[in-house]
């Protein structure tokens, strides 16, 4: 991957890196679950480096952002705080750099492999979350959250109410698959409309893509209906705010 930490808000680029290190990493074996957010190490490798952190060790908060191959920025990351605790020669006049950022969440560990499927094409193909298991989903529907939260982006304009909006839904078999059909079926591949039924609820209310009340028309529905015991709880944000759900 293409890195690049800035300044947040897309603000002037910090460093420029080829790889990135310790991100996403995997629990270890035994390891208790995580904390939500805190601080953590990670590394940025083959750097050139800005003469505004050269000799420098604390840094102002910041973004890591991924870039594609064209160089276009598709999603970043929130650091709080980054701390230069060290800094190598590398090869090719560049530096390794060794930082530790406050995180408000840390990244989830399946996100990586999405963004570097991502950096190779963007956008992805239609129903690329579906792919994969469980942790692929997670780590989509964790990117497609981050995407639609980046700072100097374009955003999507919301259409009007009384769209109407294609869910292909015969991948639908658990929550995680529900959240990233439907950011699909708003805003198109890699598109963000909830993760959870708070957010959801949030995206209601507008500016992710659509205004309420608006029609979904739900190809292949009774996959779901199968799958999901609690398909009535997950879809009762959706109806409380006057969308029309048609089941095909």
């Amino acid at each position: 991957m293409t890195f690049v930490l800035r300044h947040e808000e897309a603000g002037p680029t910090l460093v420029h890196a080829r790889e990135l290190a310790g991100f996403f990493p995997a629990p270890e074996e035994g390891e208790s679950e995580q904390e939500p957010g805190g601080w953590r190490p990670f590394q940025l490798l083959g750097c050139s480096v800005s003469p505004e952190v050269t000799g420098r060790r604390e840094l102002p908060n910041a973004e890591l952002a991924i870039l594609d191959q064209a160089d276009r920025v598709i999603g970043a990351y929130h650091v709080g705080g980054p701390t230069v605790l060290a800094q190598h020669p590398a090869a090719d006049g560049r530096f390794d750099v060794l930082l530790n950022g406050y995180f408000f969440r840390y990244p989830n560990p399946a996100a990586g492999p999405v963004w570097e499927e991502w950096r190779r094409a963007f956008p992805p193909a239609p129903g690329g979350w579906a792919t994969g298991g469980p942790e692929h989903r997670a780590g989509w529907l964790e990117a497609a959250r981050v995407r639609a939260s980046t700072p100097g982006l374009p955003r999507v304009e919301d259409r009007a109410p009384g769209t109407s909006y294609e869910l292909a839904g015969g991948a639908v078999t658990d929550p995680l698959a529900f959240y990233c059909a439907l950011g699909e079926a708003i805003n198109g591949p890699a598109g963000y409309f909830g993760g959870n039924s708070d957010a959801l609820r949030d995206c209601l209310a507008g500016g992710f893509g659509a205004r309420v009340p608006f029609r979904l028309v739900w190809h292949d529905f009774a996959v779901a209906r199968r799958a999901l015991p609690d398909l009535d709880r997950l879809l009762e944000p959706l109806l409380a705010a006057g969308v029309e759900i048609e089941q095909r």
